[in-house]
């Protein structure tokens, strides 16, 4: 597998463009590394838009749903700093899924990758899982494909800061995140899903990222469903 976690904060949104230089700032040098102090976060990564909008894409992998809707990520959600209390007002356009992983497959992690968010789907999630994500997975450039599937009570709890936005964010039930070597390859075969599923297609470079990893890997996994809930998610 290539995530780190089985649950994931998955954000995209713009950034009004007056605000772009200190956002950057703010995102490299505050607020990526204060997510990844919070126990059971293991990576953070920001994307930048190169097909389709919203402008960026973030997204932090967690040990499970306990960690990324957990007491400690929530404790600094109702308590933002003074800098992120400037930077919300920024936000344009912003959908937030707070998911568990039920699919991640591929040998790595790419550089490019692309997201698809959907409300609804006609495949049943064994036969995105069994079948559709599988195919995916084997078309050129691709090195990991995953499906997520929001927890509505986790990602619309009111916080703190979401009162700093001018906005309510939107929740895509569904997500899948196809990455790859470079943007054609993730564009392609994002475009061919879009033939069995309706949804919003965008294609993102990687920006940064930042991680805690060790101990995170279980390379057995494949979907969550197949693992007992007793089997521990990191390896010792």
């Amino acid at each position: 597998m290539s995530l780190a976690g089985r649950g994931i904060v998955a954000i995209w949104h713009d950034i009004v463009l007056e605000a772009q230089p200190e956002f950057y700032e703010w995102h490299n040098r505050e607020h990526m590394p204060e997510r990844m102090g919070i126990p059971g976060f293991r990576r953070g990564r920001r994307y930048v838009a190169v097909h389709g909008t919203p402008q960026f894409f973030c997204f932090y992998e967690g040990d499970d749903l306990n960690v990324v809707a957990g007491p400690e990520y929530f404790q600094r959600l109702n308590n933002p700093s003074e800098w992120t209390r400037k930077m919300m007002p920024h936000f344009r356009n912003m959908s937030r899924s707070v998911c568990n992983i039920r699919y991640s497959e591929g040998p790595g992690e790419g550089g490019f990758i692309a997201t698809l968010r959907f409300t609804a789907t006609s495949k049943s999630q064994e036969e995105l899982c069994e079948t559709v994500l599988p195919r995916v997975g084997t078309e050129p450039g691709i090195v990991a494909t995953h499906l997520g599937m929001a927890d509505g009570t986790a990602s619309n709890v009111s916080t703190t800061e979401k009162t700093f936005r001018l906005a309510t964010d939107m929740c895509p039930p569904y997500i899948i995140m196809i990455e790859g070597s470079s943007a054609p390859f993730v564009r392609a075969a994002g475009e061919k899903l879009l033939s069995e599923l309706s949804g919003d297609l965008g294609v993102y470079q990687l920006e940064n990222t930042r991680s805690n990893l060790q101990g995170a890997y279980n390379s057995d996994f494949r979907r969550a469903s197949d693992q007992p809930s007793s089997v521990s998610w990191a390896l010792k």
